[in-house]
């Protein structure tokens, strides 16, 4: 009887779970495509008659979000997306830019030439997306090009730091397409490839942390994309 129990309990967690995640990625996606915006206030009776979750798993899935800056949960079920500021970006920016280095001065052994290879490939895939402009996709693939920092060497330190601070960035959305922008972070993958390939240290350190992530260099572009 008593092990009848602890397995009901156990599928009840795994559901629990399933409807928490369920709940988090939806919110995510409709923060991406610009249909929640930085300042809404969310309906959550409305969320959960939408979704037929019960209000658990929804309550989860905001703390979650809370947990990582996305929104703030306030008394009497007031929830309301943050803003992102002005100012806010540098920090995102310097904090991927960091983490990002180290995971790939540390990985650095353990990148292949097939892993390499398929690396070039996404990239190649991200400049299609953004001369056919398919923003979608090329967020896609954008996200995939920077997993491997996670993935070939992986740390879950760095994975529980790194990862929610890029959904904060990269979930907010663009008023503005600059094509040139996006093709020049292409090119700068490009370089981080040819840099691990390489294993060239300095090289590799200067486009990931002084190119790609510098706050200074990519200031103009971040701001006519997000605020202009």
């Amino acid at each position: 009887m008593r092990g009848m129990v602890n397995k009901k309990k156990t599928v009840q967690k795994k559901i629990s779970r399933v409807a928490r995640d369920l709940v988090y990625n939806y919110l995510r996606k409709r923060m991406q495509e610009g249909e929640i915006l930085p300042g809404n206030s969310l309906n959550l009776t409305e969320l959960s008659e939408h979704l037929q979750i019960s209000r658990t798993p929804l309550r989860d899935a905001l703390i979650r979000l809370e947990a990582e800056g996305i929104v703030t949960i306030y008394p009497r079920s007031k929830v309301i997306v943050n803003k992102l500021e002005k100012e806010d970006f540098q920090y995102l920016y310097e904090v991927i830019g960091s983490l990002e280095n180290t995971l790939c001065i540390r990985g650095m052994p353990h990148y292949t030439a097939s892993i390499l290879d398929e690396m070039e490939e996404v990239v190649k895939e991200m400049r299609k997306s953004i001369y056919a402009e398919d923003i979608q996709q090329y967020d896609i693939l954008h996200r995939k090009s920077h997993d491997y920092f996670l993935t070939v060497a992986p740390n879950l330190f760095a994975e529980r730091i790194l990862v929610p601070v890029q959904n904060r960035l990269w979930d907010l959305p663009r008023r503005n397409f600059v094509q040139r922008w996006f093709l020049d972070g292409c090119d700068e993958h490009d370089l981080i490839i040819r840099a691990l390939r390489e294993k060239n240290e300095t090289d590799l350190r200067y486009y990931v942390k002084e190119r790609h992530w510098d706050f200074e260099y990519n200031k103009e572009h971040i701001f006519a994309i997000y605020f202009h």
